[in-house]
């Protein structure tokens, strides 16, 4: 195996974990909110939110920063099917992820605590905001996906 297979395998498979886990946020964590905060009131929700908060970097940053690592590898080491727009069109839907997050997605959850509720307007937000990172996600999953094939056939 070459070094630019190796960085394409890796970033397929950091691809499709970050996709994995725009799922399970889209349809378990950002999905149960509502329930959360209807069942624990608007001090144990937020209580709970502080919770998540704090658990966002292992279970978040560390593999969105992996996946942004190996998307700028990919430029400068990558298998000649990839190319360079390939790597570049990789990297763009990657870091649209982390942008929808920090500019559209991390205001409400700001604006949760500072509140210190879930309004019904902040959970439908969350879910339309994970939504875009979701299609992205997959976007870019099966566009690596794609390049992969083409790279090892």
């Amino acid at each position: 195996m070459t070094a630019g297979i190796g960085v394409l395998l890796a970033l397929t498979c950091a691809t499709w974990f970050n996709n994995a886990l725009q799922w399970y946020t889209q349809f378990t964590t950002y999905g149960l909110f509502s329930a959360i905060a209807d069942q624990t009131g608007d001090e144990g929700f937020v209580r709970y939110h502080k919770a998540y908060q704090k658990r966002l970097p292992a279970t978040i940053y560390v593999p969105f920063g992996i996946l942004m690592v190996l998307s700028v590898t990919a430029l400068f080491v990558r298998p000649d099917e990839l190319g360079v727009g390939g790597a570049v069109l990789l990297l763009v839907l990657n870091a649209a992820i982390g942008a929808i997050s920090g500019a559209l997605a991390a205001p409400v959850h700001m604006r949760v605590d500072r509140q210190g509720r879930l309004e019904a307007s902040d959970a439908a937000a969350l879910l339309r905001w994970n939504a875009c990172r979701l299609a992205v996600a997959t976007a870019s999953s099966i566009a690596v996906t794609y390049f992969l094939v083409q790279a090892i056939d």
